[in-house]
């Protein structure tokens, strides 16, 4: 039985993941969902961490490898459907890196570059208490054409990583047209 509630809980958590690295918040992103969501992560000792991610669709498939540690962290991408490149040649890539300021607080860069565009994403993430933390992203691209502003609470009832809940704020630019979105989130971790 115990063996059905692990495998259910990894195949959910999977399946329903709404990010490639498992994150869900810019307050909670201190893994390898840095990359994605707050490079201000980058800042929080996890130490060494890679992954790989590749999905595949009728087009071919990508690859995605990233790796952090020691407040540093960069992925690379390669594409199949690009014919232009070598099959060694990435993509796109990204590059992060973050600091711890103070007891509990961390600032963030990461910079962004595949063929379209180039992108910086600045962030920090704020941690009072146990219970308590408070991220926020701004972003912008070498056009300026498009930005995004983010900021996230998550509280932790219980002090720990067991059980987050939470939500995000998103307000997005894309050529003139703002959208606003809010993002809930609740995670609960078993092991």
């Amino acid at each position: 039985m115990l063996r059905k509630i692990f495998l259910y809980t990894i195949l959910t958590s999977t399946l329903f993941s709404q990010n490639i690295w498992g994150g869900n918040s810019v307050a909670t992103s201190d893994n390898l969902d840095a990359f994605s969501l707050n490079p201000a992560g980058f800042g929080v000792d996890r130490g060494m961490q890679s992954g790989y991610y590749i999905p595949v669709n009728n087009d071919g498939f990508s690859l995605f490898s990233a790796t952090r540690g020691q407040n540093f962290g960069y992925l690379l991408e390669k594409n199949d459907n690009d014919n232009t490149k070598p099959w060694y040649q990435p993509n796109s890539g990204k590059i992060g890196f973050g600091t711890k300021v103070g007891g509990t607080n961390y600032l963030g860069i990461l910079w962004s570059k595949n063929s379209i565009e180039e992108l910086w994403t600045f962030g920090t993430i704020i941690r009072p208490w146990n219970f308590l933390s408070i991220g926020a992203t701004l972003s912008n691209d070498s056009n300026q054409n498009n930005s995004s502003n983010r900021i996230g609470i998550a509280l932790r009832p219980f002090s720990n990583h067991r059980i987050t809940v939470g939500a995000d704020y998103l307000i997005r630019n894309i050529n003139n047209v703002e959208s606003k979105t809010i993002h809930p989130f609740a995670n609960i971790k078993l092991i």
